[in-house]
C-alpha cells in the first residue's frame, strides 16, 4: 500500500523492552502494552488519512478492529491469571 501511494518502506524493528520477570502473566502484559501502542498508531493513521485517502483510512480501520480484538483477548487471558 505504501509503494502504491508513492512511498518507500523503511523497515525497522521496534526495540522490545528488557524484562526481568519471565512469568507468563508478565509476558502477556508486555504483549498487551505492544497491542495498545499499535492501536494508538492506527487511530492516529485513521485520523490523518480520513478524508484524504480512503484506502489508507479503510486499512487503518481494519487494523483498529483487528488490534482491538487482540487487545481484548489479551485482557481476558491476563484476567484468567489473576
Amino acid at each position: 500500500m505504501l509503494v502504491k501511494a508513492g512511498g518507500f518502506p523503511s523497515p525497522r524493528i521496534r526495540e522490545i523492552p528488557e524484562i526481568d520477570d519471565f512469568s507468563a502473566k508478565n509476558i502477556l502484559a508486555q504483549s498487551m502494552a505492544h497491542e495498545k501502542q499499535a492501536l494508538e498508531f492506527y487511530h492516529l493513521l485513521l485520523e490523518i488519512a480520513n478524508g484524504i485517502n480512503d484506502e489508507v483510512a479503510e486499512f487503518a480501520l481494519r487494523m483498529i478492529q483487528e488490534e482491538g480484538s487482540h487487545h481484548q483477548e489479551m485482557q481476558e487471558i491476563i484476567a484468567d491469571f489473576s
